[in-house]
């Protein structure tokens, strides 16, 4: 990577990990381009020279998340759905203590999607990419080989659970009755799936 290349993923970097702080630390309604460049120590068209409208700062913001989780919850090395599942529970409670503002950065964006068609449309597409990615990856935990719409309920159902569970984790910090939940969760589905592909 040369020096130009470098600098300007560095000047990114510090502008999501500005956008991140002001979230965390004062919440949306002060996020702003003039606040953001104030806090990453750039200027305000620096700001837009690495982002043309701010929405795809927001946007970097949540790839940035999917590409961490991407790395991080492989689950090759899991011999069982369910084992997978309690150890992305306490991942996901992990880091929803070091990063709540990134979880809630998340439900902000798709909040202002709705009056954003093409903004909308990119947040859709990229969750698309995600779960075909992790649909692949997670279903060699099945003896038999599981069909494409088995495929897709499986990984949408554990999107909207970990998605459920973090907002619920956010509210009630209850890691013990999480676990638990979790436990029961991955038997219910594991079972639920058995089940559907020996028909």
């Amino acid at each position: 990577m040369n020096s130009r290349k470098e600098q300007a993923s560095k000047t990114k970097n510090k502008l999501i990990d500005a956008a991140l702080s002001i979230i965390r630390q004062h919440g949306f309604q002060e996020l702003s381009a003039n606040k953001i460049a104030e806090v990453a120590g750039v200027s305000k068209g620096g700001i837009f020279h690495h982002f043309s409208q701010i929405e795809d700062l927001y946007l970097c913001i949540l790839d940035s998340t999917i590409e961490q989780f991407s790395e991080d919850l492989d689950p090759s090395g899991y011999k069982s759905l369910g084992d997978y599942i309690d150890f992305v529970s306490d991942y996901m409670m992990k880091f929803l203590d070091a990063n709540p503002e990134r979880v809630i950065a998340l439900y902000y964006f798709i909040s202002q999607s709705q009056h954003n068609s093409e903004y909308q449309k990119r947040l859709e597409i990229m969750m698309e990419d995600s779960l075909e990615s992790w649909g692949e990856k997670v279903s060699f935990f099945f003896k038999t080989p599981l069909t494409k719409a088995d495929r897709d309920f499986l990984i949408r159902i554990l999107d909207i659970y970990f998605g459920g569970f973090s907002t619920h984790y956010l509210i009630f910090k209850d890691k013990r009755r999480y676990r638990k939940v979790s436990k029961d969760f991955g038997r219910l589905i594991t079972s639920y799936l058995e089940e559907r592909s020996q028909k």
